[in-house]
């Protein structure tokens, strides 16, 4: 769940104004020595694949700073370990691959496309899940 904490944890650090821009990077890497492990927590055709995706998140004074409008706002980031959010995420057979660099991507491409809104609902294969909201501004 790194692209979700990551995600939570600039947008708290935002909110309280401690800055106004926050850059947040998410990279997955293949280790050798690990992928007879990570082969057997995901399921079989899983293309587990390197990838990596940033997002620029800022404040009103970060847009004002950049002299930019925002492309939209990130309304929920919530996970649970515990299997116990309120929605029925899809299946990891959804994704041909999921990995915390793919959250990231998914939701990026997402924001591009003209959706009033984005909801991307997550789980890993250890039933760990994950809700990602965004709201595009007119």
């Amino acid at each position: 769940m790194t692209a979700e904490n990551s995600l939570d944890t600039a947008t708290t650090i935002l909110k309280s104004k401690q800055c106004s821009l926050c850059l947040v990077v998410v990279a997955d890497s293949l280790v050798e020595d690990l992928a007879d492990g990570f082969s057997q927590a995901y399921p079989k055709g899983t293309n587990l694949s390197e990838g990596a995706t940033a997002f620029l998140l800022a404040s009103e004074e970060g847009l004002k700073h950049l002299n930019q409008k925002p492309l939209g706002q990130l309304t929920k980031v919530q996970f649970d370990d515990d299997k116990n959010l309120p929605h029925k995420p899809f299946a990891i057979k959804d994704f041909i691959s999921y990995y915390d660099s793919n959250a990231l991507d998914l939701l990026r491409a997402d924001i591009l496309s003209p959706r009033p809104e984005y909801t991307l609902n997550l789980q890993k294969p250890d039933g760990s899940q994950s809700l990602i909201q965004w709201t595009p501004r007119a």
